[in-house]
């Protein structure tokens, strides 16, 4: 017993593997088969019986096509770039030789098709070799299939089912381009398909419409109901009958004697509910696929819909880097490792960061200059980009003393109409020196008063006294110099300008 508990022991302590459970040994329980095929792990297509155009019908739903346009095109409408994995020749190189095979491809068209991996949960592209002239491997073309066409192995392989091959045929390396999302784990190479949530919303609302107009029908065509006698014969009832049915259509109709045909009308009372029922679908829908509803509905406000439509931006960024994280992981790694070995990866990316609008730009920067903040060359180059070179000034700076002392020709206006340079500068000198023995006198005084003050009461006393002593006449005379001397240099240079 001892050394088989050792044995045990000893097992336990062996090196691992890479991978300790793949999906071949999860129990029946977890995941579902077809063979040795994985089937979708999804309830409503296990209750439907695991065909994905389960949920192509949803497709035709108004409210599903109208979101999934927003949150599809709010993709597909956004510029792309390649940048390259690093600063050498080699990872520029393979970063312009991706971008322009991309071109070549119609990237964007190609991911308008591979978005609606969202939708079922994943989507399949072949990819399309070629040699091209310069005898690199280039992409011929990015081939979007239909995705039920393929399924995945136990070990999470992709196969190609036909009718030749039920259990799939196996593909070859680099050659498919799989994009799984929505999944909250990494057993469900099909991932979680969107429409897995939409499924019974749509359903409700389609049921619920189909009863709205029911009720419309019956509401404009009350329905008839026959009346025959406890001893009416079966042809008289047939008869009954027939005229029932043709009460609708008939301008006019006979019954026997003894039979009464009434109508039934929609007299039920209080609200009719199926608008709100289809309302509140709507919403639901809208929820599932963009996160929120008011870009989609009436009676928001401005503010909440900018709040709301921050939100779908935020669901369309993430999609974005979702899809191209799943190409950069395949086909930018193949045609890069095959072109330019030891390049650093490319990737490709869309831009989802919102425009600078640079006439608001200038203007703040404009407001933080006249602060005493002039924005930097590195700034400049970040928001602007390329293309602007600074202007040095031709006479430097313009100096208003300069101006007001008749240094340049721009001066001359002023001399000639007002007082001389040196009479100006005197006047500045003496009514700065005055009003600065004032304050400080002033100034001295107040100190000594709340020195003397022995508590607060008696410093405001004190104060209010000493206001009241005190004459203005002086300090609105050097009040007024001041105003004048200020309204000179003003006029000065507005006339140098």
């Amino acid at each position: 017993m001892h050394k088989n508990s050792k044995s045990e022991k000893e097992d336990k302590t062996t090196t691992p593997s890479l991978e300790v459970l793949t999906a071949a040994g999860q129990s029946s329980q977890s995941i579902s088969y077809l063979g040795n095929l994985l089937r979708p792990s999804e309830t409503v297509l296990d209750e439907k019986g695991g065909n994905p155009k389960l949920y192509a019908q949803i497709l035709r739903d108004d409210q599903v096509k109208s979101t999934l346009q927003q949150r599809f095109t709010g993709l597909t409408s956004k510029e792309w770039e390649v940048v390259p994995g690093g600063e050498d020749a080699i990872d520029v190189e393979a970063a312009d030789f991706l971008r322009e095979q991309m071109e070549n491809i119609g990237w964007t068209r190609k991911v308008g098709k591979m978005v609606y991996g969202i939708f079922y949960g994943y989507a399949v592209a072949e990819i399309l070799w070629e040699i091209n002239d310069d005898n690199k491997l280039a992409f011929k073309d990015i081939a979007v299939r239909k995705r039920h066409r393929f399924k995945f192995d136990v070990q999470g392989h992709l196969r190609l089912i036909t009718l030749d091959h039920p259990q799939g045929k196996a593909l070859p390396d680099r050659k498919m381009w799989v994009y799984s999302t929505g999944a909250d784990n990494d057993d469900q190479p099909y991932g979680q398909a969107l429409a897995h949530w939409l499924y019974w919303p749509c359903l409700f609302k389609r049921e619920g419409i189909k009863f709205w107009m029911m009720f419309l029908d019956k509401f404009g065509s009350p329905t008839p109901v026959g009346h025959y006698p406890a001893n009416a014969t079966d042809k008289e009832k047939e008869q009954l009958l027939a005229a029932t049915q043709a009460f609708q259509q008939e301008s006019g109709i006979i019954i026997p004697e003894g039979m009464l045909i009434e109508l039934i009308e929609a007299t039920r009372g209080g609200r009719v509910d199926y608008a709100i029922q289809y309302k509140v679908m709507d919403a639901a829908i809208a929820k599932v696929v963009l996160s929120q509803t008011m870009t989609t509905d009436d009676g928001s406000s401005l503010s909440q819909a900018q709040v709301h439509g921050g939100v779908k931006d935020d669901v369309v960024e993430a999609d974005a880097e979702d899809l191209c994280d799943s190409f950069n992981r395949g086909p930018v790694k193949w045609i890069t490792e095959f072109n330019f070995p030891g390049a650093k990866m490319p990737k490709v990316r869309f831009i989802t960061e919102d425009a600078v609008d640079l006439d608001k730009a200038a203007d703040r920067d404009k407001k933080l200059d006249e602060l005493g903040y002039p924005p930097t060359e590195s700034h400049i180059l970040e928001t602007y980009g390329d293309g602007y070179e600074k202007r040095e000034p031709e006479d430097g700076p313009v100096n208003i003393r300069q101006e007001i002392r008749g240094d340049n020709d721009q001066s001359s206006s002023f001399r000639e109409h007002s007082h001389e340079p040196d009479d100006i500068e005197n006047f500045s000198t003496t009514v700065g020196t005055k009003n600065a023995e004032l304050l400080e006198t002033a100034f001295q005084s107040i100190i000594g008063t709340i020195n003397d003050a022995d508590n607060l009461e008696d410093l405001r006393d004190q104060l209010i006294g000493s206001l009241e002593g005190m004459t203005t006449d002086e300090l609105q005379e050097h009040l007024a110099q001041a105003t004048f001397f200020a309204r000179t240099v003003g006029d000065t240079e507005a006339d140098a300008e």
